[in-house]
Parts: structure tokens; sequence; C-alpha cells
């Protein structure tokens, strides 16, 4: 999987798998907000795995809906910073001589774009470990 995710992940040496089950349920969703959220996941998988690491990528039936989930064996969070990770301008670490860039407003946006999806999105991390972020799409947007 050379080429794929060269865009996102420039030269750190990384692997990322991607699995779609075959059987995916047909979604009615926005298209460029989805979009959105999953290059915000890809990119925070990307920036916070170190070289050698993976991320996988796996879009799964889930009842009448889709489950896509970004995963990365990257430094995880800490678990009492899981509460807090969708925070506006939180960043786990926030000191000034902290390892990774950002403002703080990647996941923050994430949750306000999968809110207006009618979706959800969850988080499980382990630090040291690495993080999974699902989101769950119903199959048609509401009302």
């Amino acid at each position: 999987m050379a080429a794929q995710g060269r865009w996102l992940r420039g030269t750190k040496e990384l692997s990322i798998d991607v699995t779609v089950d075959a059987d995916l349920p047909v979604i009615v969703t926005d298209r460029a907000r989805l979009a959105h959220v999953l290059v915000n996941l890809l990119a925070n998988a990307v920036k916070f795995t170190p070289e050698g690491g993976r991320i996988t990528v796996a879009a799964r039936r889930a009842g009448e809906g889709v489950q896509v989930s970004v995963a990365d064996t990257g430094i995880g969070i800490p678990a009492g910073e899981l509460g807090r990770i969708f925070e506006a301008f939180h960043q786990v670490d926030g000191s000034a001589s902290r390892a990774h860039g950002g403002v703080g407003l990647g996941l923050a946006l994430v949750r306000r774009l999968v809110t207006s999806l009618k979706a959800e999105i969850t988080v499980e991390s382990v630090e040291g470990r690495g993080s999974t972020f699902t989101v769950r799409l119903p199959a048609a947007l509401g009302g």
C-alpha cells in the first residue's frame, strides 16, 4: 500500500490498512461533512502515530447504518483526558514545549460535524498504545 495515503502521511513511514465490508447498506448523508470528519481523524492518526506505526480504517454495517473507525498505534490519550478531547482549544499536552502542533479545534469540529450528520462518535484509547475513533452513521439523515 505504498501510494495509498501518501498525500496524508507525507514522508512518514506508516502502514495504512483499509477494510470495507462488502454488505454495507446505502446511507444518505452529507458527503463533504463526512469527508471532513474522516480526513481530520486520519490527520490526527498520522500526527500522533510514530514512524513504523499502523493506521487502520474500517467500514462495517451497524444495524441499518454504517460504522467507520479510524484506529492507530500512536501515543494514545490518558484516561483522564478522554472526556475533554472534543472541547474547543483543549489539548492533552498544552505545554509550550509540546511535540505536536495545532490549536485544539480539530476534534471539536469533528464532533460538531458528526452531530450535524445525526451520527455519533466514540473514542477508545490506551496511553502508549493508540486510539480508535468510531463514527456511527444512520441509514438516512433525519428531519
